[in-house]
């Protein structure tokens, strides 16, 4: 828990998204977060969760913590333009009020992409365009043919790697991004997630002063299956929000990606 914490602070000191950078102490530093920062001590689904190991009960109340990172590793390479990043994010999901209290998953999430400024292209709202390669995992072995007490738990390895475009839209205080993915390399551990998390999204962000309210859309057309998670930042002090969560959907995690999850969340965030 203590460490949790100890990184939260400095993501909050140190991680201030770059329309804040001239406020933040590292001023002129490259690192910045990425994904929203945000601790969760109070998240809380409308059932319990199962779990693969038979003695390990889990509660309907969780901590959720993500943690976002980029790093500018270069710019205009072989004067093409652009910005070219590496970040790495983490989302964990704690039963703290467990006895045992352990982590229900991790997901590990390295990415390398580019960003290109494409207001030139003189077409309306047109903001950016980002193409990227991202890894999902959950630090899992391959554990098919694992037993416990003789029984075989199955496979709980999952992670998928993808190819991405996304598209930026500014109009105003709002904020659009478009979406489209693409697996590469083996799904062998979950070679249905597809169906589940599609290869479509739409990122919605509207800034009302400090405020912020988000959501994100992602699913299959195909199978009529996806999620939506919508947002809500509210300031209380130096890059610090009160942060409100709904997720409704499937793939909340990639371990249980084919149950669908309704879920709240409340906490404090410390980027947008």
């Amino acid at each position: 828990m203590k460490y949790i914490l100890v990184l939260l602070l400095v993501c909050n000191a140190l991680l201030a998204e770059e329309d804040l950078r001239d406020e933040q102490w590292f001023s002129g530093s490259d690192l910045e977060a990425y994904k929203v920062n945000y601790f969760c001590p109070a998240s809380y689904r409308d059932k319990s969760y199962t779990s693969f190991i038979k003695d390990t009960e889990y509660k309907h109340t969780e901590v959720e913590v993500q943690i976002s990172i980029k790093y500018n590793v270069a710019k205009n390479i072989f004067g093409l333009g652009g910005k070219y990043y590496a970040s790495y994010s983490q989302h964990a999901f704690w039963q703290l009020y467990t006895t045992s209290k352990p982590f229900r998953e991790n997901i590990y999430n390295p990415e390398l992409f580019a960003r290109y400024d494409i207001k030139s292209l003189n077409i309306e709202h047109l903001d950016s365009l980002q193409l990227g390669y991202e890894h999902q995992s959950n630090g899992n072995p391959d554990t098919t043919y694992t037993t416990v007490d003789g029984e075989a738990i199955g496979n709980i390895s999952r992670g998928i790697n993808t190819l991405y475009a996304t598209v930026g839209l500014i109009h105003g205080n709002l904020h659009t991004d478009l979406r489209v993915w693409y697996p590469i390399f083996s799904l062998e551990d979950n070679p249905d997630i597809m169906d589940y998390i599609g290869y479509t999204g739409l990122g919605v962000k509207y800034f009302a002063g400090e405020e912020v309210f988000s959501m994100d859309l992602r699913g299959n057309l195909a199978t009529k299956k996806g999620s939506v998670e919508v947002a809500y930042a509210y300031p209380v002090g130096r890059a610090v929000n009160l942060y409100f969560k709904v997720f409704s959907g499937y793939t909340e995690t990639l371990i249980d990606y084919k149950n669908y999850v309704n879920k709240f969340s409340i906490g404090f965030s410390f980027s947008r």
